[in-house]
């Protein structure tokens, strides 16, 4: 009858398991996806709503005042899970995988997939720049089971690139612009130097008349009339100018310089 039991035991522990060990259950580390876009929020609001909604994403929460939208797909197949998440279990004492979520559905549970939620908050920087911040969780479904897988950031990676492009014909290129440098201020000329007056044009004197040699009047010269008779002889020059004549007649008269000059024979 124990061995009866014991035999019965194994194929009940093993049907309960599934028959496979699910291996070593490693907890999902939270990931957070940044970035920066070009585009006002509002714009950048509009096109994130095309972008995820094209990735088979449902609608969950859209606040475009807080610039807070979710997303929800609770249908992944198992080659999504593969390619956007870890698998949730590893080999004991190791970090590689048990298995891969496409294996798990012929050794565990043929119903394996997944689920993952977006939640995404756009944050204004600018009138043309947008900060984007995705949160995404990831949850692997076996059976009736799910446990919490870790994010490859594959998904938020295709968001990014995808909105990138859609943005590309709303949003103008911002052009980087060289600031113009300031031109250095001219210097000022220097001060011009006063020149000096020119000097006053002193009117040109006539050259003075060279004088002519005064004739000698000397005591003893003879004078003469106008028509050439002897008038008399000259006695004394004095400083003065006075000239004593003693006439022919002999008498003595007193005259002048110059009209004893002019009495003198040409």
């Amino acid at each position: 009858m124990k061995r009866a039991l014991a035999f019965l035991s194994c194929p009940v522990l093993l049907l309960l398991s599934g028959c496979f060990t699910m291996g070593q259950f490693v907890p999902a580390t939270p990931t957070d996806w940044e970035t920066t876009v070009d585009g006002s929020r509002d714009v950048v609001f509009e096109s994130l709503l095309s972008v995820v909604q094209s990735h088979n994403l449902s609608v969950e929460v859209l606040e475009k005042q807080s610039g807070f939208m979710q997303f929800k797909n609770a249908t992944l197949l198992p080659s999504q899970m593969d390619q956007y998440c870890r698998y949730p279990f590893v080999k004991p004492n190791t970090t590689q995988p048990m298995r891969t979520f496409v294996e798990s559905t012929k050794t565990i549970r043929p119903n394996s997939g997944g689920s993952v939620s977006l939640s995404i908050l756009l944050s204004p920087l600018s009138a043309n720049s947008t900060k984007l911040k995705i949160h995404s969780s990831w949850f692997a479904r076996f059976g009736i089971l799910t446990y919490p897988c870790t994010s490859l950031s594959v998904l938020e990676k295709e968001v990014e690139a995808d909105l990138r492009s859609h943005l590309v014909g709303l949003v103008s290129p911002r052009v980087a612009t060289t600031p113009t440098p300031t031109p250095a201020p001219t210097p000022a000329p220097p001060p011009a130097q006063a020149s000096a007056p020119a000097p006053a044009r002193t009117a040109a004197r006539a050259p003075a008349p060279t004088p002519r040699p005064r004739p000698a009047l000397a005591v003893g010269t003879k004078l003469f009339t106008k028509d050439g008779a002897p008038f008399g002889t000259v006695m004394l020059v004095t400083s003065s100018g006075a000239v004593s004549v003693s006439q022919v007649n002999s008498g003595v008269v007193t005259m002048t310089r110059e009209q004893a000059l002019a009495m003198m024979q040409k």
